[in-house]
């Protein structure tokens, strides 16, 4: 087997894929999130569409004055919000469902626009 893929990476965040086998095809393992010490189990879509929110959160607020405040922030955020749902009973592996609703409680660009004034670097 080959080493993990990583899907996402940044000073204290990485998602990362399972390995592929030897043949070229994917074991059934779950992606894994890492937030600083916090590792967390996501289902290959959930991951997706995680790594893609966390590309938006790092492209919208890269040019902001305290950007890597505001972006250490909210990846903080995520790894809580993402840690406690993984240790409810059955939620060892956190669904898309789970990832829609976790942008849903923090937020898209309409909401950041009101939360974060926008002042560059």
């Amino acid at each position: 087997m080959t080493k993990a893929t990583i899907l996402f990476k940044s000073p204290n965040v990485s998602v990362l894929r399972p390995p592929e086998n030897k043949d070229g095809t994917f074991t059934i393992n779950p992606a894994k999130l890492v937030i600083g010490k916090k590792s967390v189990l996501l289902e290959q879509d959930a991951a997706e569409l995680l790594v893609n929110y966390l590309q938006v959160i790092s492209a919208y607020f890269y040019s902001f004055q305290n950007s890597k405040n505001i972006i250490a922030g909210l990846f903080e955020q995520i790894g809580v919000i993402l840690t406690e749902i993984s240790l409810k009973p059955g939620h060892s592996v956190i669904t898309n469902g789970q990832i829609s609703l976790l942008i849903q409680q923090l937020g898209c660009l309409d909401e950041w626009r009101k939360q974060y004034p926008y002042t560059l670097k």
